[in-house]
């Protein structure tokens, strides 16, 4: 079963996709006064940067959970633009260490 992580901590399993959302609505014909839609340029280059600074400071500071989160949201960046799922339990370690960081009391229903 591949999951999906979603945000911090929050899967979303592939088998329960077609469950889980709602009938499509009759599809709407594309308004042509609006250009098509283009993916955006992929930046592997910055992810990378960003999961290496980020890496440095959570290891300087495990209890920085700003510093947690964006390196889990990197992380699901380079998986959007590599396609490599591998990088997904790296996502979910650093949004778990996140919550750790954080009593529980400071941290109601996260």
């Amino acid at each position: 079963m591949a999951a999906f992580v979603l945000g911090a901590g929050t899967f979303f399993a592939v088998e329960h996709w077609p469950r889980a959302v709602a009938p499509a609505a009759k599809a709407k014909t594309r308004d042509s006064s609006l250009p098509p839609a283009v993916a955006l340029p992929s930046n592997e280059a910055a992810t990378a940067t960003a999961i290496r600074f980020y890496t440095g400071r959570v290891k300087r500071d495990p209890e920085d959970t700003r510093s947690q989160n964006a390196l889990a949201e990197h992380y699901l960046q380079r998986v959007r633009e590599s396609g490599n799922e591998d990088d997904l339990s790296l996502a979910l370690a650093a949004a778990r260490a996140s919550l750790t960081a954080i009593p529980a009391e400071q941290n109601i229903g996260g």
